[in-house]
């Protein structure tokens, strides 16, 4: 699980097309979860293997859009 705040306003299509993306992405990696937005802020669960949530998250945290993840 991590929070954090988006570094710039998500407009509804990117939005719905971030999680379309990682719903996909996600299905191959056999990871489930939820993901959260909300006034700027995300919070995300990640589920699967320890090893494939670990990477996951690494992709996650260096994704431009958000900042401030804890």
């Amino acid at each position: 699980v991590y929070t954090s705040t988006a570094t710039r306003e998500l407009p509804p299509a990117e939005l719905r097309e971030l999680l379309r993306g990682s719903r996909k992405r996600n299905a191959w990696r056999g990871v489930t979860g939820l993901l959260a937005y909300h006034d700027g802020l995300f919070m995300q669960v990640m589920e699967g293997p320890s090893e494939t949530v670990n990477a996951l998250f690494q992709e996650v945290a260096r994704d431009d859009r958000h900042s401030g993840i804890l």
